[in-house]
C-alpha cells in the first residue's frame, strides 16, 4: 500500500480552486453556506454522475471487444427487448417507446440534464 503521505490530497489546490470559484459565484445571492455548499455539491454530484455513467457504458464496450454501436445493436439491445417483453418494467419501456433525450448524443444528453440542475438551482435562487 502506498503511503498516505505519497498519495494526492482529495482537497488539491485545483479543486479548490474550482469549489471557491463556484461558491463565489453564488455568494453574492445572500445565501447561507450550507445552502451554497448544497447547490455546488448538486451541481457537482450532476456532472460527476454523467461522466461516470458515460465512462461505464464505453468501457462495457470496450471490455466486450466490439465497437460502442455494435454493442448496443448485439449485446445490449437483445437483452433490452426480453426486458419490454417480460412486461415487468412498464415505466422503463414506457421511457425506451417515448423517450426523445435517451436518443440524444451524449454531449445533448449531458445538456439536457444540465440544463435541469440548472433551472433548479435557478429556482432556489429566485
Amino acid at each position: 500500500m502506498a503511503d498516505r503521505a505519497a498519495r494526492r490530497p482529495a482537497l488539491g489546490p485545483h479543486l479548490l480552486r474550482v469549489h471557491e470559484f463556484a461558491l463565489g459565484a453564488l455568494d453574492r445571492r445572500g445565501l447561507h453556506i450550507d445552502d451554497l455548499t448544497a447547490l455546488v455539491g448538486m451541481l457537482n454530484d450532476y456532472v460527476q454522475g454523467a461522466v461516470r455513467r458515460e465512462i461505464g457504458w464505453l468501457d462495457e464496450a470496450r471490455r466486450s471487444g466490439l465497437d460502442p454501436d455494435r454493442w448496443k445493436r448485439d449485446y445490449i439491445g437483445p437483452y433490452v427487448r426480453q426486458i419490454v417483453e417480460s412486461g415487468d418494467y412498464p415505466l422503463f419501456s414506457r421511457s425506451l417507446r417515448e423517450s426523445r433525450v435517451a436518443h440524444l448524443p451524449p454531449a445533448e444528453r449531458f445538456r439536457h440534464g444540465l440544463d435541469h440542475v440548472l433551472d433548479g438551482i435557478g429556482a432556489h435562487l429566485a
